[in-house]
Protein backbone atom coordinates (compact mmCIF):
# COMPACT_ATOMS: atom_id res chain seq x y z
CA UNK A 1 0.00 0.00 0.00
CA UNK A 2 1.41 3.20 -0.81
CA UNK A 3 0.42 6.25 1.44
CA UNK A 4 -1.42 8.86 0.19
CA UNK A 5 1.01 11.82 -0.76
CA UNK A 6 -0.51 15.66 -1.52
CA UNK A 7 1.04 18.21 -2.73
CA UNK A 8 0.73 21.99 -1.76
CA UNK A 9 -0.85 23.27 -4.56
CA UNK A 10 -3.47 20.60 -4.14
CA UNK A 11 -3.76 21.62 -0.78
CA UNK A 12 -4.35 25.20 -1.38
CA UNK A 13 -6.60 24.37 -4.52
CA UNK A 14 -8.91 22.50 -1.84
CA UNK A 15 -8.86 25.20 1.19
CA UNK A 16 -11.34 27.48 0.30
CA UNK A 17 -10.20 30.07 3.21
CA UNK A 18 -7.19 30.07 0.78
CA UNK A 19 -9.81 31.80 -2.30
CA UNK A 20 -11.83 33.99 0.08
CA UNK A 21 -8.61 35.85 1.75
CA UNK A 22 -7.13 37.62 -1.65
CA UNK A 23 -11.22 38.83 -2.14
CA UNK A 24 -11.29 40.32 1.91
CA UNK A 25 -8.02 41.61 1.32
CA UNK A 26 -9.09 43.59 -1.91
CA UNK A 27 -12.46 44.82 -0.28
CA UNK A 28 -10.86 45.80 3.28
CA UNK A 29 -8.56 48.04 0.94
CA UNK A 30 -10.96 49.89 -1.47
CA UNK A 31 -14.00 50.33 1.06
CA UNK A 32 -16.44 50.37 -1.55
CA UNK A 33 -20.35 51.22 -0.62
CA UNK A 34 -21.32 47.74 -1.44
CA UNK A 35 -19.45 44.52 -1.27
CA UNK A 36 -20.25 40.73 -2.27
CA UNK A 37 -19.33 38.88 0.97
CA UNK A 38 -21.49 35.71 -0.02
CA UNK A 39 -18.43 33.53 -0.21
CA UNK A 40 -16.66 34.77 2.89
CA UNK A 41 -19.73 33.98 4.82
CA UNK A 42 -20.35 30.56 2.54
CA UNK A 43 -16.19 29.56 4.00
CA UNK A 44 -16.98 30.84 7.26
CA UNK A 45 -20.40 29.21 7.87
CA UNK A 46 -21.47 33.10 8.64
CA UNK A 47 -24.38 35.22 7.58
CA UNK A 48 -23.98 37.37 4.75
CA UNK A 49 -26.51 39.63 5.42
CA UNK A 50 -25.14 40.24 9.15
CA UNK A 51 -21.67 40.75 7.33
CA UNK A 52 -23.08 43.25 5.06
CA UNK A 53 -24.55 45.17 7.66
CA UNK A 54 -21.51 45.63 9.48
CA UNK A 55 -19.77 46.63 6.31
CA UNK A 56 -21.96 49.67 5.66
CA UNK A 57 -21.25 50.99 9.53
CA UNK A 58 -17.49 49.53 9.26
CA UNK A 59 -16.33 50.97 5.99
CA UNK A 60 -16.74 54.51 7.53
CA UNK A 61 -13.76 54.08 9.69
CA UNK A 62 -10.33 55.77 9.36
CA UNK A 63 -7.34 54.35 7.54
CA UNK A 64 -7.07 51.52 5.25
CA UNK A 65 -8.60 48.19 7.03
CA UNK A 66 -6.46 45.59 5.51
CA UNK A 67 -3.24 46.48 6.90
CA UNK A 68 -1.93 43.67 9.40
CA UNK A 69 -2.48 46.07 12.65
CA UNK A 70 -5.71 47.42 11.62
CA UNK A 71 -6.80 43.51 11.11
CA UNK A 72 -5.26 42.58 14.06
CA UNK A 73 -7.09 45.17 16.08
CA UNK A 74 -10.24 44.43 14.39
CA UNK A 75 -10.12 41.05 15.43
CA UNK A 76 -9.02 41.81 18.96
CA UNK A 77 -10.26 44.79 20.39
CA UNK A 78 -13.10 44.15 22.82
CA UNK A 79 -14.81 47.37 21.74
CA UNK A 80 -14.32 46.62 18.14
CA UNK A 81 -15.74 42.92 18.75
CA UNK A 82 -18.48 44.40 20.69
CA UNK A 83 -19.86 46.34 17.90
CA UNK A 84 -18.69 44.30 14.63
CA UNK A 85 -19.09 40.75 16.41
CA UNK A 86 -20.06 38.90 13.15
CA UNK A 87 -16.81 40.90 11.00
CA UNK A 88 -14.62 40.75 13.83
CA UNK A 89 -14.95 36.73 14.12
CA UNK A 90 -14.30 36.17 10.07
CA UNK A 91 -11.31 38.36 10.36
CA UNK A 92 -10.04 36.54 13.33
CA UNK A 93 -10.13 33.42 11.26
CA UNK A 94 -8.92 34.91 8.21
CA UNK A 95 -5.25 36.21 10.18
CA UNK A 96 -5.18 32.95 11.41
CA UNK A 97 -5.01 31.05 8.36
CA UNK A 98 -0.73 30.31 7.57
CA UNK A 99 0.72 31.99 4.95
CA UNK A 100 2.82 28.80 3.56
CA UNK A 101 2.27 25.23 3.62
CA UNK A 102 5.62 24.19 4.86
CA UNK A 103 3.87 22.97 8.31
CA UNK A 104 1.13 21.27 6.03
CA UNK A 105 3.86 19.43 3.97
CA UNK A 106 5.75 18.44 7.45
CA UNK A 107 2.98 16.83 9.07
CA UNK A 108 2.75 15.01 5.47
CA UNK A 109 6.24 14.05 5.38
CA UNK A 110 5.78 12.89 9.07
CA UNK A 111 2.93 10.84 8.09
CA UNK A 112 4.24 9.00 5.49
CA UNK A 113 7.17 7.99 7.36
CA UNK A 114 4.90 6.88 10.03
CA UNK A 115 2.78 4.86 7.55
CA UNK A 116 5.14 2.65 5.88
CA UNK A 117 4.49 -0.41 4.30
CA UNK A 118 4.84 -2.17 7.44
CA UNK A 119 2.81 -0.10 9.25
CA UNK A 120 -0.66 0.24 6.96
CA UNK A 121 -2.76 -1.64 9.37
CA UNK A 122 -2.14 1.10 12.24
CA UNK A 123 -6.13 3.36 13.40
CA UNK A 124 -6.29 6.81 12.39
CA UNK A 125 -5.95 7.25 16.58
CA UNK A 126 -2.89 5.12 17.03
CA UNK A 127 -1.28 7.28 13.95
CA UNK A 128 -2.66 10.63 15.70
CA UNK A 129 -0.49 9.79 18.56
CA UNK A 130 2.64 8.71 17.02
CA UNK A 131 2.83 11.60 14.80
CA UNK A 132 2.35 13.95 17.79
CA UNK A 133 4.90 11.78 19.95
CA UNK A 134 7.53 12.69 16.06
CA UNK A 135 6.68 16.09 16.21
CA UNK A 136 6.33 16.93 19.94
CA UNK A 137 7.80 13.77 21.51
CA UNK A 138 11.22 13.64 23.47
CA UNK A 139 14.71 13.33 21.60
CA UNK A 140 15.30 9.59 21.04
CA UNK A 141 18.51 8.88 19.66
CA UNK A 142 18.91 6.22 16.86
CA UNK A 143 20.71 3.20 18.34
CA UNK A 144 23.31 2.93 14.82
CA UNK A 145 24.98 5.50 16.66
CA UNK A 146 25.06 4.39 20.35
CA UNK A 147 28.21 2.26 21.86
CA UNK A 148 28.56 -1.05 22.84
CA UNK A 149 28.54 -0.17 26.37
CA UNK A 150 25.62 1.81 25.96
CA UNK A 151 23.34 -1.19 24.46
CA UNK A 152 24.43 -3.43 27.08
Amino acid sequence: MVPFVMSSATLQACNPLTLAQPHVQTVLSRKPEVADFSKVADVLGTSREELESEWKILRRLQGDLSTQDALITLATSPEKCAVFPVFSAAIYRLILLPVGTASVERSFSTMNRILSSKRRRLVPGHTCQLMQLAVKGPHVSDVRDAEVEELA
